[in-house]
């Protein structure tokens, strides 16, 4: 077979359109990538799309909570040191203000029993002595630098004891009811220091502190006014029952304090 008879017969091949041997374009399926512009999605791909998401969403948000749950437990560890060191602050302040006010309640004790004497008035340095106890009242120190912290900023949350919780929250009332009574002191005990202006001359105190030079002639202080006495005995026992109170509400603070040392140093050890 010559050359020009091979290329006859490719010629009629390539022109004849029953041969398979080449299939037309007509004839091909074109294969769409699945991020083909015309491509269209089964319903599947989008729910695999959407969960993928969700799950994106989901652990993003896991972690966050886990984050922030890890953040607020070390604050929480950090307030409850520094609580813990100002109430053990103040349960030593506090045993130091009730021995202050018991001594104070059994000295306005001995004034009222000279004052009830027939001859009270010869007895005037020994009641001078006793003075004292009345305005000399102990001023508690508190550490609540703290507390305040957890009140105002609302971070109280931080610790989840509920007992915990409910046993500061306790405590802050208590003290609250303490300073209320404090606030109302001075006006029980102006009365009877306006009393004390028949024997001691305020004038010739310049630093306002009574000393045993201030003393008046007090042969007639009260003499003779049974009325005017009574009610000086009054004013000076409700001030001793104020006191006797006060010691009662610093034991109780104390108390809950010492409660509160030990909760938190259980729970946060």
């Amino acid at each position: 077979m010559n050359i020009h008879s091979l290329d006859t017969e490719h010629d009629h091949l390539s022109e004849d359109p029953t041969n398979n041997e080449y299939p037309s374009i007509e004839n091909m399926e074109v294969q769409k990538h699945p991020h083909h512009v015309t491509h269209t999605k089964k319903w599947t791909e989008y729910l695999l799309e959407f969960f993928m998401l969700f799950l994106a969403v989901f652990l993003g948000f896991v972690a966050e909570n886990i984050r922030e749950d890890k953040v607020e437990k070390s604050r929480a560890v950090k307030f409850a040191k520094n609580l813990l060191s100002d109430l053990k602050k103040d349960t030593a302040e506090f045993t130091v203000a009730i021995a202050k006010q018991q001594i104070n309640s059994k000295g306005i004790d001995t004034l009222i029993q000279i004052l009830r004497r027939p001859d009270y008035q010869s007895h005037l340095k020994d009641f001078l002595n006793k003075f004292p106890y009345i305005y000399n009242n102990y001023i508690i120190t508190r550490y609540d630098a703290t507390s305040q912290q957890l009140t105002y900023s609302g971070n109280l949350r931080l610790f989840e004891n509920i007992d915990l919780y409910n046993n500061l929250t306790s405590y802050y009332s208590q003290i609250r009811k303490y300073n209320e009574t404090m606030n109302s002191l001075s006006a029980f005990r102006q009365p009877i220091i306006d009393n004390m202006a028949g024997i001691l001359d305020y004038r010739n105190n310049i630093d306002s502190t009574i000393h045993m030079h201030s003393i008046k002639d007090a042969s007639g202080w009260l003499a003779g006014n049974e009325q005017a006495l009574n009610k000086f005995i009054l004013n000076i026992s409700v001030l001793q029952t104020i006191f006797s109170g006060q010691v009662i509400q610093i034991n109780i603070l104390k108390q809950k304090a010492t409660l509160l040392v030990d909760q938190i140093s259980q729970e946060y050890k």
